[in-house]
């Protein structure tokens, strides 16, 4: 269990910039899994654990510790839970809960090899863990010295520990006055470590101490704390904890969170000390899920259902009705659920008779017409099909998306939408999520900026008010996620879900391209970036100092995607980059930005006696419009040599050439084509059969002329190439 210390601790770490921690376990969640996927050493797995350093780093710079509590599927930082519907999160605190951890504790210094070796021994199973000593064993072998984890101990748990000194009486009394203690302490928020009232306390969370007892039921040797426990609670006078809704509260979530066994025998007795009449009755039963009161009410009661009365009378009068052409109709309609949905559907139906709260006026009243009626009348049969057809999965969602948009159309423009509806509306998409409904979203952003004001392209409409508020860094991240889970044909809804909500899906999308190992959904994201357009423009540029060249070269490319030549002057510093694939790419951009930098530099690499610089140089200059540069390639062509070397420059130059187009190198062409060649005589043969393919780039009043004369001549191969780039540029046969 969490010491007082560890407490104390947390209340420190509650001044930590809360987004700070979540990009830890983000970013921990990230490394674990490719520390998974890749072997030992791979510089995807060190990146990624250099980036948990770095923010491990920005923590540690204000405090010497970080403590996190665990409970099973939640992560607390002192007295606050991180953010409970993190899916992340959750999995995160499970893992540790898994492993018997309700409390970790990082400690300044704590380095890579570390955190590496924490994350093999979580990916070893509980049992086998136990067989090698227990958890803090291995840390001590594995020499992980800035990691501390606080361990479930169920020794507090044992029925002869926390008892006074002065206690007499019969064994069973004193187990029972001590877990009478505990149970006060724990509903009351001040449970002592020890047992004995008096000492200092904390608050034990009520998901904590469910978790504990029911993994002492499952895994056996500790059975007898549930036990136990309602022992102490049959002693308990809730009366004296009347009217506290904090206690309620934690009642209701400590029932909820045991498991169905336990829950049920604890339900047993807890019905049975609570009071009929008291205000914390319905308080704790307020907070049950209704699912739950009408099991125990199933078991533990013989009177069946309660029926609210109007209900109740209702289904009488329908009763009398007599079965006719309706049944057929009304059998089908019934038929369209199973049997849980249909008892689902009637807990919801025969619920407490609250309707002055859940019921409209208006539906009140026509329920109170219908049984002050002689009879009912039931709908035709033709007009069933009409009824089933909303009740499709279809309608529904139709109508739910309907009622949403009228909803959120219905404030005014500068009016700002409710937290509630907000939230509402997050919970919704998260479920399309879920089911990889992106075109639901999508149509549901659609629909409200048809019915509001302005152009859904207007960054200052309200439908982009909208986006802001629900895309936040979990709903980009999950619909981020997707492209790697669903198949590719929801990859183009997914797209038009990220260019519709537009600058808010950036900088994770940029995360995702930085840590993406399939190729054919980089290049995807690399094309999303240009449909999201020059908003992304000053996001890269931030990032142009990142480490990994990959990543930076990839930057360089939404640049070039964007054809801005504002950029040109930020991102020059790059050409002293250690990478040559990024000064590649720089050069290449800039060229593509037609910056008179760029030609500078592109003569240097031409100039360069390393022969692959020089064709990677060679390759890019048919981007030039420098005459310098022309001229230089010409000259490329009028060296002699045709080796491998030599051949290959000379190829290149001449692509490079025709892609400038310029007329005043054909001379040199036309040299190059007369020429004999006595050694490597079939390079020859093929270099100019490139250079006949390349006239066909330039204008024909200048090129017409070369090949007619080449047509007219030998070798045939030359002569009949030469006859169709006529065709091609339409030059007459001479």
């Amino acid at each position: 269990m969490v010491s007082e210390t560890d407490q104390n601790e947390a209340c420190v770490a509650e001044g930590t910039n809360v987004k700070v921690i979540q990009d830890f376990i983000h970013a921990m969640n990230v490394a674990a899994g490719k520390l998974l996927a890749y072997p030992e050493g791979h510089p995807f797995i060190e990146e990624s654990f250099a980036k948990v350093q770095d923010i491990l780093a920005s923590i540690f710079a204000g405090q010497s510790q970080l403590t996190l509590i665990i409970a099973k599927n939640t992560i607390m930082l002192g007295s606050s839970a991180l953010d409970p519907q993190n899916l992340i999160f959750q999995r995160f605190a499970r893992t540790l809960f898994e492993h018997g951890i309700i409390g970790l504790i990082l400690q300044k210094g704590l380095d890579t090899a570390e955190l590496m070796a924490f994350n093999r021994i979580l990916f070893q199973k509980r049992n086998v863990v136990q067989r090698q000593g227990g958890i803090e064993t291995l840390l001590s072998q594995e020499n992980i010295r800035h990691i501390r984890v606080r361990l479930i101990d169920y020794g507090l748990f044992q029925m002869q520990e926390g008892l006074d000194e002065q206690e007499t009486g019969k064994e069973a009394d004193r187990n029972t006055s001590f877990w009478e203690k505990f149970v006060r302490g724990f509903f009351e928020g001040t449970l002592d470590p020890s047992g004995i009232n008096g000492g200092s306390s904390f608050d034990m969370n009520p998901e904590t101490l469910a978790a504990m007892l029911n993994d002492g039921d499952c895994h056996g040797g500790t059975g007898e704390i549930g036990a136990s426990f309602q022992s102490g609670l049959s002693r308990l006078d809730m009366l004296q904890l009347t009217g506290d809704k904090v206690l309620a509260k934690r009642v209701a979530q400590f029932i909820k969170s045991l498991n169905s066994d336990l829950r049920k025998r604890f339900l047993e007795t807890f019905f049975q000390t609570l009071p009929i009449d008291n205000q914390a009755t319905g308080d704790i039963l307020a907070g049950l899920p209704v699912e739950i009161i009408l099991d125990a009410l199933e078991r533990h009661t013989n009177q069946g259902l309660y029926m609210p009365p109007n209900i109740l009378r209702i289904s009488q009068k329908l009763a009398k009705v007599s079965h006719n052409t309706h049944q057929d109709a009304a059998e089908t309609l019934l038929n369209n659920y199973s049997r849980d949905e249909l008892a689902d559907k009637l807990k919801i139906i025969f619920k407490e008779d609250e309707t002055d709260q859940f019921i409209p006026a208006d539906y009140q009243q026509m329920l109170q017409q219908m049984i002050t009626a002689e009879q009912i009348t039931l709908p035709e049969s033709s007009d069933m099909p009409p009824v089933m057809e909303t009740l499709t999965e279809q309608g529904i969602a139709a109508g739910f998306t309907d009622v949403l948009v009228d909803i959120i159309t219905g404030y005014d423009e500068e009016e700002a939408l409710p937290a509630a509806l907000i939230e509402s509306l997050k919970d919704r998409f998260r479920l399309m999520i879920r089911d990889a409904d992106f075109a639901q979203i999508c149509a549901i952003l659609e629909a409200v900026g048809k019915k509001r004001a302005g152009s859904p392209d207007d960054p200052e409409t309200p439908l982009s008010n909208l986006t802001d508020a629900i895309a936040d860094r979990d709903f980009t991240y999950e619909v981020l996620k997707a492209f790697s889970q669903v198949s590719p044909e929801k990859h183009s809804e997914i797209a038009k879900l990220i260019v519709m909500v537009g600058s808010a899906f950036i900088d994770p999308l940029l995360d995702r391209l930085a840590e993406e190992d399939n190729k054919a959904l980089r290049l995807y994201y690399l094309n999303l970036f240009k449909r999201l357009g020059v908003s992304v423009k000053d996001h890269v540029l931030n990032r142009m100092g990142d480490k990994r060249w990959y990543f930076v070269r990839n930057l360089l490319i939404i640049l070039r995607q964007l054809n801005d030549p504002s950029v040109v002057e930020a991102v020059h510093a790059l050409f002293g980059h250690s990478h040559p694939r990024v000064r590649q790419e720089l050069l290449h951009t800039l060229l593509v930005l037609r910056d008179p930098e760029a030609d500078k530099v592109l003569l240097e690499e031409l100039d360069s006696p390393d022969a692959d610089r020089c064709l990677k140089a060679i390759a890019l200059a048919g981007m030039a419009s420098n005459r310098e540069i022309t001229s230089k390639l010409a000259g490329f062509l009028k060296k002699r040599g045709l080796d491998k070397a030599g051949f290959d420059i000379k190829k290149a130059s001449v692509h490079a050439l025709a892609d400038m187009g310029d007329p005043s190198v054909l001379p040199v062409l036309r040299d190059v084509l007369g020429s004999f060649f006595l050694f490597n005589r079939r390079n020859a043969h093929l270099l100019k059969l490139e250079i006949i393919e390349s006239l066909g780039k330039y204008p024909a009043a200048d090129a017409g002329p070369i090949l007619q004369k080449i047509s007219r001549g030998r070798p045939h191969v030359l002569a009949s190439r030469a006859l169709q780039a006529m065709k091609a540029l339409k030059v007459d046969q001479p």
